[in-house]
């Protein structure tokens, strides 16, 4: 008795080769990065502006009080002294904690993105922009609804009508942001 066995090939190939594609090292950072170029100072036309003078003073004053220093502090020291606290600034963590709240909805956006890509739907790069700006969304979402402790009287007095801790001029909140790295 003879025979003949015809192989066909109905994708297979390509779908373990999109799986072993994911496994190479492939990362998303969330979150104010220290290698993303710094915001310049305001244009000459706005700089004198109540609004400009305020923000530098509060970004000056956050990180004054939680180092005990003097001079001008990048955006990403600001967001530590917050995410961490540090002297008579309270913790308020919009990184770790949004992290540990969703972790069930990052998981599920996780799988998603995975399932998109083997289903060849999605580029892998795609999929991997989607899911940090998910995470962004999530921790910019997170500070507007505002995060415990609430504000001390000086600083609701210095704040004027704004009460929601972590938000003045914005620039925090705006400066979350995501980078792909890996091979």
């Amino acid at each position: 008795m003879s025979g003949k066995v015809t192989v066909q090939d109905r994708g297979a190939k390509a779908l373990l080769a999109r799986a072993r594609a994911l496994s190479g090292g492939r990362t998303v950072r969330v979150g104010v990065l220290g290698d993303e170029p710094k915001r310049e100072e305001p244009s000459q036309r706005g700089k004198h502006s109540t609004r400009a003078r305020t923000r530098a003073k509060v970004a000056k004053r956050a990180v004054e009080a939680a180092v005990g220093g003097r001079g001008k502090y990048s955006l990403l020291q600001v967001a530590i002294v917050h995410e961490f606290g540090g002297g008579n600034v309270p913790a308020r963590s919009f990184i770790r904690a949004t992290i540990d709240e969703k972790k069930a909805e990052i998981r599920a956006e996780q799988e998603k993105a995975l399932r998109a890509v083997l289903a060849g739907t999605v580029a892998e790069e795609a999929a991997l922009q989607r899911l940090g700006a998910f995470v962004v969304g999530l921790m910019q979402a997170r500070i507007v609804a505002g995060i415990a402790p609430p504000l001390a009287a000086s600083t609701l007095k210095r704040k004027g009508r704004k009460s929601t801790p972590l938000i003045l001029t914005g620039q925090l909140r705006s400066s979350l942001t995501y980078a792909v790295g890996g091979a």
